[in-house]
Order: structure tokens, then C-alpha cells, then sequence
């Protein structure tokens, strides 16, 4: 918890500087000669940078060590829904332009509270743990947290390319049959890293010449895989876990500053 809200003070903290700067550069722009405020004088490029925060929930593939199956009969529906999962992510990041194109880059964090029922089986036949033979054990995941940075660029006014590096964690619980022995149940953490490519349709909706809002539509193709894992049995298991972050997404920025 104390982690969370680390990560999303530090993203808050992101957009207060263009706040500051902004203020200065008006307070020097009062002090400026004015004739040679009437002039057009070019801004450097950092001068001409957007700052932005923002959300966006992304309905993402849960794939096939995460999906879900009712149990208890055929439930058609319930298979359906149960092969995606909900992610939210808020993002701080900046635009920079670059010959009339826009370089958009930053840092994000997403969490998705899920369940699952637990597909990534491994069998361990003659394996003994404790003097007692294990037949078969199963990860459950109820918690993900992504932590990752972006970096696209505009191939047209409203349209971006790009690409994601990630790091998540994955807690849940390994279960072991039979359950007579020490840690039949045992909670883990599972560290994944991956990454991914998008395509972004994000229009401008201008409100002052200092503040904008992009409202936009995502779709994203991207995966991690399992580097490491806190499960005492980590050796046992032959499989790895892979969380995907495959979707589509919807969301918006709120840019600060910028020249519009």
C-alpha cells in the first residue's frame, strides 16, 4: 500500500513542474521589452514541451495461465467474460515537438484485481517435498501491479505509434495436492518482465493556449513473462507465468503548457 501511494505521488509530483515553469516564464515575459514583444520570436523546444497526466482502463486478454472457468457445468457467458480482465493505469509523461510530429513519452502504473482459477498446473509425478509426493499444484493470481514507460511518436496530427517496456508483479496463491503436508497453500510473488507496441487515436480538444485534453482510443499488443518467483517450489515448476496487457483501451491526458 505504502508502495501505491509512492507511485502516485511521484506522478502528481511530474505535472507540478510545468505549473512552476509556466509561471516564471509570464512573470519574465512582463519584464521584456515591448517592442520586442510584438516581434514572433521562435520558442526553443523545451519552451514548446505539453506535460501530461492522465488514465485510461484498458479490457485486456487474460490468456491462458490466467483465464477463467466457471465450475459447476457449461456456462457459455461466464467463459466469455472470464477471458478478460479489467487494468487501470494513470500515466505522467511529456510532448515534444519534433518537426511538426510530436514525440510522446513517460511513466505509468496499472493494477488489475482479478480471479483466477487457476490454469498453470504443474505436475510433478515422484517429486518429494517433505518426504511426500507431489501430483499436481496450481497458481490462483487475485493481484497485478504494473509499473512502465512509453514512448511513441505521430505519424499524423492525431494518430501516435509506440512502443512499452514493463515490469509486474503477480501475488497469488499456490495450492499443492495432496494437502497434508507443510505449505499446501502458499502465497507468492511473481516478478515479469515484457513489453509491447501500440497505435493511439488521440484528438486535441484546446481550452486556453495553456491547458488541452486528449481524449483518446488504444489498442495495445503486448505481454510479460515470469523472471522470478518468492514460491519455495519455485524449482518445481517447469512453466512460467505470462500476464498480457493485449487489448483495447480508452482514456484521456490532461497536457499543461505547450504551444497550441
Amino acid at each position: 500500500m505504502k508502495r501505491d501511494i509512492f507511485v502516485i505521488a511521484f506522478l502528481i509530483l511530474l505535472i507540478s513542474i510545468p505549473i512552476l515553469t509556466e509561471a516564471n516564464d509570464s512573470l519574465a515575459v512582463k519584464l521584456e521589452n515591448p517592442i520586442l514583444q510584438s516581434e514572433k520570436i521562435k520558442l526553443p523546444w523545451y519552451k514548446n514541451m505539453d506535460y501530461t497526466f492522465g488514465y485510461n482502463l484498458g479490457l485486456c486478454l487474460r490468456g491462458s495461465d490466467l483465464n477463467y472457468y466457471p465450475h459447476g457445468g457449461v456456462d457459455v457467458v461466464g467463459s466469455f467474460v472470464g477471458m478478460f480482465y479489467l487494468l487501470n493505469s494513470i500515466e505522467a509523461g511529456v510532448r515534444i515537438p519534433i518537426n511538426n510530429r510530436m514525440l510522446d513519452m513517460g511513466l505509468g502504473y496499472g493494477w488489475a484485481n482479478i480471479y483466477s482459477s487457476g490454469n498453470l498446473e504443474a505436475r510433478f509425478p515422484d517429486t518429494l517435498v517433505n518426504n511426500i509426493t507431489v501430483n499436481l499444484a496450481y497458481l490462483g493470481v487475485a493481484n497485478i501491479r504494473k509499473l512502465y514507460i512509453y514512448i511513441g511518436h505521430s505519424i499524423s496530427k492525431s494518430i501516435y505509434m509506440g512502443l512499452e517496456f514493463n515490469y509486474c508483479q503477480a501475488y497469488g496463491t499456490e495450492v499443492y495436492y495432496p494437502y497434508v503436508y507443510p505449505n499446501s497453500f502458499v502465497n507468492v510473488r511473481r516478478d515479469l518482465i515484457g513489453g509491447g507496441c501500440y497505435i493511439k487515436l488521440s484528438p486535441t480538444i484546446t481550452l486556453n493556449k495553456n491547458f488541452g485534453i486528449n481524449p483518446y482510443f488504444m489498442i495495445k499488443i503486448g505481454k510479460a513473462n515470469e523472471v522470478h518467483s518468492t514460491s519455495p517450489y519455485s524449482g518445481l515448476w517447469g512453466k512460467k507465468l505470462t500476464v498480457w496487457c493485449t487489448g483495447l483501451y480508452g482514456g484521456f491526458n490532461f497536457n499543461i503548457g505547450g504551444k497550441r
